[in-house]
């Protein structure tokens, strides 16, 4: 089984001691490629492609000037430490044991526009860019860019693995960096819901949130397969059977 996350825009390097033991992205050749169209882009141009602020721009143009594919202790940081957003407040990482994070490393995997799949101990440099921004790198936007290396990268852990299945606990926009028709294999999505009024729908930080626990529910319970799942039971979410599908699981609040 492995458990798909998408990264976050706000990014921290921080040293921590304990983790021990860190690996290096996969795609490094790849992502210098993107760093070298990138660092030739104007400021204007910069801000225009990421549609920020002229602050955030500044910041952005410096990771870029400083980012080199040798990727040591000082200048980076595990990727599931450096990510900041919603989903990583739920996985809390810091708080988890040596021995489940080694686990994650063989199990989850997080999208990224800038390195395409980073592993938990990946180290990886500051940088801020989406898969889905305008950047053209060998006339390929960066979701051709990456959809078949990532697919047969995967492709290549579920032989090792001897397991086919997905949990997609990344946002739509990311979880399109994959060639599901590539990909022989089982995919469930969950998805969580509240009640508003008499509906119930999904409100972004509390899904985010969720996804974030879920994954590492799962890393924690070293669960192996997907009905095990519909026994999660967090923050008052429970599985609705009615909402679900085989490929979709619907967990409920309210």
């Amino acid at each position: 089984m492995l458990i798909l996350l998408s990264p976050s825009k706000t990014i921290k390097i921080s040293q921590s001691g304990f983790i021990t033991e860190t690996t290096l992205p996969d795609f490094l050749k790849q992502s210098g490629k993107i760093v070298k169209t990138l660092k030739r882009f104007s400021f204007d141009d910069l801000q225009k492609l990421l549609n920020t602020s002229r602050p955030l721009t500044q910041t952005a143009m410096d990771y870029y000037q400083l980012w080199n594919r040798e990727h040591t202790s000082q200048r980076s940081c595990p990727a599931i430490l450096a990510f900041q957003g919603e989903a990583y407040s739920g996985f809390r990482a810091e708080e988890m044991s040596n021995d489940t994070l080694l686990y994650a490393q063989q199990k989850l995997l997080i999208f990224s526009g800038l390195y395409g799949v980073l592993r938990p101990l990946d180290l990886i440099q500051p940088y801020r860019l989406d898969v889905a921004d305008s950047i053209l790198i060998d006339d390929k936007n960066l979701y051709h860019f990456w959809k078949n290396p990532i697919t047969l990268w995967i492709k290549k852990q579920f032989k090792m693995q001897g397991d086919n299945t997905i949990i997609n606990l990344a946002s739509k926009e990311y979880f399109k960096m994959l060639d599901q028709k590539k990909l022989n294999c089982e995919i469930v999505t969950p998805v969580f819901k509240d009640r508003i009024g008499d509906e119930y729908k999904i409100v972004s930080v509390f899904a985010k949130q969720s996804r974030g626990k879920m994954a590492r529910f799962i890393l924690e319970n070293k669960i192996t397969d997907a009905d095990s799942l519909k026994f999660y039971e967090k923050d008052s979410y429970f599985f609705n059977e009615k909402m679900s599908t085989n490929n979709q699981f619907v967990f409920t609040r309210g």
